[in-house]
């Protein structure tokens, strides 16, 4: 198991497609820096947190890329003839999977604020924007793994990197419409919209609904990965 982590941690340092869908992230949000649309690194980062669309967009491209590309390049039944159980190769996907989110979670919204900052200036002191991006991060961590989980047991289920990624992009789409037009406020994309502004209280039982959400997806995945043939 240790042999095949290190495997998938080596291929996030050095596959692109993460870094890409950053760049284009970071291209866009960038353009709206230098027009003006932020007053300020608070202003960018608040209003990064609350349009949280893009960034499960981009999770759901990755999805794609490092999941289901996984199953439809042959890297899943090399691993299954190499000796590894199902269950210890699903493992490290997933985790592999999961770093990249949390790395995009991290560095767009903070590489947007940091150029804001240098454009526009900040509201107060650094320090304290460092503390609330900080605590927005942490709160938005198991929110992330409930909705990677989710996208990542699309991928096992579809298992073609084409297809798995337009249906990870088209759940995510219909689920963050239904999600606005509800009005829902305990979902995992509630506490992403929120994890700026409300305190951990505010957003706890969307957290731990989160965390149930996230634990049920691996679950039927690591069942479905077992009758699969791949």
């Amino acid at each position: 198991m240790g042999n095949l982590m290190k495997a998938e941690l080596c291929r996030l340092r050095k596959e692109k497609s993460m870094w890409l869908i950053l760049l284009v992230l970071l291209c866009c949000s960038g353009i709206a820096v230098f027009l003006g649309n932020y007053k300020s690194a608070e202003m960018a980062f608040r209003n990064i947190t609350r349009d949280y669309m893009p960034l499960v967009i981009a999770w759901a491209v990755y999805a794609g890329f490092a999941a289901a590309g996984e199953f439809s390049g042959g890297g899943f039944a090399y691993k299954i003839a190499a000796g590894y159980s199902r269950a210890e190769i699903l493992a490290a996907l997933f985790v592999h999977y999961l770093l990249g989110c949390l790395a995009l979670l991290l560095l767009y919204p903070g590489l947007t604020t940091l150029l804001c900052a240098i454009v526009q200036g900040t509201e107060g002191s650094g320090g304290y924007l460092l503390f609330r991006m900080g605590a927005a991060f942490v709160r938005s961590i198991l929110p992330t793994i409930g909705v990677a989980a989710c996208l990542f047991f699309l991928c096992v289920l579809i298992r073609k990197k084409a297809a798995a990624m337009g249906v990870c992009i088209g759940v995510t789409l219909f689920t963050g419409m239904l999600n606005n037009s509800l009005e829902l406020s305990r979902t995992p994309y509630a506490v992403l919209a929120g994890a700026w502004a409300e305190s951990t209280a505010a957003v706890l039982p969307g957290i731990l609904i989160s965390a149930v959400l996230g634990a049920a997806a691996l679950t039927v995945s690591f069942w479905r990965a077992n009758y699969a043939e791949f």
